[in-house]
């Protein structure tokens, strides 16, 4: 430390004071000890950003995967749906040619659908099951038919 004088009023005092290069000492020790508390900045700073790419890689995977599995839950409704109209196609006796007819977004429409074309196609299709009356036998007809053989129909 050195001694300085000031003047107060009409005396002087001694005054103890830091030279420039004790002040010098001290700010860099100050430093030093400031600079020891972030040394390790740098390293940090590092795995920092190596932790942040990292985290964007999962993400993207992560956002990846996501699509995968909205996509597979998409086929697998659609699988379901498909064999659903499948198992109502037999269920109802409607031909493969009417499929593209049951159509729904759920099993419930679908059901509805089929039901509606079963009961329409039944009414439009009227099938004659009564047996075929037999032909009478003229003897033309005996005649034809011992020279032709029976008449093909």
């Amino acid at each position: 430390m050195a001694q300085f004088y000031t003047k107060n009023g009409e005396n002087y005092e001694e005054v103890q004071g830091f030279t420039q290069t004790e002040v010098d000492e001290i700010v860099g020790k100050r430093l030093e000890r400031e600079r020891a508390k972030y040394a390790d900045y740098t390293d940090l700073k590092s795995k920092v950003e190596s932790l942040n790419s990292e985290k964007s890689e999962f993400e993207n995977k992560l956002a990846e995967i996501s699509a995968q599995k909205d996509d597979l839950a998409k086929q697998l409704e659609q699988a379901k749906l498909s064999a659903e109209k499948t198992n109502l196609l037999r269920e109802f006796n409607i031909s493969p040619e009417l499929e593209e007819f049951v159509t729904g977004a759920n099993a419930e429409e679908m059901r509805a659908r089929a039901e509606k074309l079963s009961r329409s196609t039944a009414k439009a299709i009227s099938i004659d099951k009564q047996q075929k009356p037999e032909p009478k036998h003229s003897e033309f007809g005996e005649v034809a038919h011992s020279l032709f053989g029976p008449k093909k129909d």
